[in-house]
């Protein structure tokens, strides 16, 4: 016996589920499932019980395999058999999120096409019928800005649609100093001095852009014209040489050229950033006519497949919410939300408080550490903490839009330890 005990090292966990078990090593963002009778070994050894009495106290565990299997998390570096006096300190989880690093700053609720997936309801019918004003905005950037937050995102509805008015926050953002500031827009209004703006201020711009055939993509714009307006100003700001990315956002309307879109997005329009997203369900995208049949399949999980779980990552989800805890959404009408997506959840009013009092408040903390450990099923998964959670998709897919609803997307059984198809 080459030691009486044996606990795995400083930055290696055991996470229980209710049937399996999972190891977290932390230092390369690994995670490996284990069946019982090793998650039962494993719960015994961080216990401090001696490995000895771990096989008088339970003789239903194969002492040869065990040890055996020890021995190889051993020399995979995720375990060590102690010397005497020897110990293991743990990193300590948990930490402090009270203020976020990003935010969406939702400049108008107007636009001017009436896209059939809009998260925000965005209209022509919407625009000039914000509550907040220019100088409203600019205090708001100021207290983010005071609060330590380095990212920033004008959205609307379209921001471009506000003109000068953007032009005046954005050269007033440049001068808070955020580390990082982009527009979304839709491409389809560009007028020269907000070209010059953007190239003078070092603005990001990323795009939602639907299909590279003109007929499918006004389908879903509901406008003629909006393609070439999009393509023509495209072109305009890539050749401007602005930091761009674009989003094909996926839907049974526009299914069957997703794949030459990104082709040419990349090939005709010079974008190097493109990637893909489908129809959440949010505002008009809770239509489930949207659904992509072609594509619904990828938006499942059916096997332990997940990123890297690094030891930043392991501490915030313990800690909180994958996004809530980070981000939140100021709306055209002063509430603030934790997600762009999240239209019914508010934390409170820009313009009836200041920003740090709502992030203080019980209202905001409750949805921020909404960690996996809260979320129904979910809690007793061992992955819980590898998963990546879209609360607002669970939510509003929910059959009662239910907060705390398993994600519909995960085809995870943790109570019998397997993936079961849809």
């Amino acid at each position: 016996m080459k030691s009486k005990k044996f606990l795995l090292t400083e930055k290696v966990f055991l996470v229980y589920g209710s049937k399996r078990g999972a190891l977290y090593d932390l230092h390369n963002g690994t995670v490996y499932s284990i069946d019982p009778s090793a998650k039962k070994l494993i719960e015994l050894c961080e216990h401090g019980v001696d490995i000895t009495e771990i096989f008088t106290r339970n003789p239903d565990l194969n002492y040869l395999e065990s040890i055996e299997y020890l021995d190889k998390l051993a020399n995979l570096g995720l375990g060590k058999y102690l010397l005497r006096g020897e110990r293991v300190d743990k990193i300590k989880l948990g930490g402090s999120f009270d203020y976020p690093s990003f935010v969406w700053l939702e400049v108008t609720g107007g636009c001017n096409l009436q896209c059939l997936q809009c998260y925000a309801n965005s209209d022509p019918s919407l625009i000039n019928k914000d509550k907040m004003t220019p100088r409203d905005w600019k205090g708001v950037m100021t207290q983010i800005a005071g609060l330590g937050c380095g990212k920033i995102q004008f959205i609307g509805g379209e921001p471009f649609l506000l003109g000068n008015e953007l032009i005046s926050l954005i050269e007033y953002a440049r001068d808070l100093k955020f580390s990082f500031i982009e527009v979304f827009t839709n491409a389809t209004v560009l007028t020269d001095s907000l070209l010059d703006s953007l190239v003078r201020n070092r603005i990001n711009v990323a795009f939602s852009f639907y299909s590279n055939d003109c007929d499918t993509y006004e389908k879903i714009t509901l406008r003629k014209g909006s393609y070439d307006k999009a393509v023509t100003n495209i072109r305009k700001m890539v050749q401007a040489g602005l930091e761009m990315r674009a989003t094909v956002v996926g839907m049974k309307q526009n299914q069957d050229t997703i794949e030459s879109t990104i082709k040419f997005l990349r090939e005709q329009l010079g974008l190097l950033d493109v990637k893909t997203d489908f129809v959440r369900p949010s505002g008009r995208g809770c239509n489930i006519e949207l659904v992509s049949d072609k594509y619904i399949d990828s938006t499942y999980f059916q096997q332990a497949s997940f990123s890297k779980c690094t030891e930043e990552t392991f501490k915030e989800r313990h800690t909180g919410h994958n996004c809530f805890m980070k981000e939140i959404c100021i709306g055209p009408d002063g509430n603030v939300r934790p997600c762009i997506m999240e239209r019914n959840i508010s934390y409170g009013n820009i313009l009836e408080s200041n920003l740090k009092e709502i992030l203080r408040s019980t209202a905001a903390k409750d949805i921020m550490r909404l960690s996996k450990d809260f979320i129904e099923i979910c809690k007793d998964c061992e992955y819980r903490y590898a998963c990546f959670d879209c609360r607002v998709k669970a939510k509003n897919t929910s059959e009662d839009g239910n907060i705390f609803a398993k994600p519909i997307d995960c085809h995870y059984n943790p109570y019998t330890g397997q993936w079961n198809s849809h």
